[in-house]
């Protein structure tokens, strides 16, 4: 239940090009903290990483609408839609 543990495991899965269990951890993570920008900002990280970019601007745009103040967010959207 522990959706910082979930997130941060995701992302060591993203960085070490393991997307596929970064993936899976990334929406459990996602399960326990629907609410949370930063678990919706990893998840798009890799559902880009993925190339699956539909679903990233979604997170990001989710991550956004969480936390209007969230730079890393809007700077993944912007740099996603270039």
């Amino acid at each position: 239940r522990n959706a910082a543990a979930w997130d941060g495991r995701a992302r060591l899965w993203r960085d070490w090009g393991l997307i596929v269990p970064a993936l899976a951890d990334a929406h459990r993570a996602r399960y326990f903290a629907p609410q949370r920008a930063e678990v919706l900002n990893t998840l798009g990280t890799i559902l880009e990483r993925a190339g699956q970019c539909d679903g990233a601007r979604g997170a990001y745009r989710d991550a956004l609408g969480l936390d209007e103040h969230a730079a890393w967010a809007r700077h993944n959207l912007i740099r996603l839609e270039r």
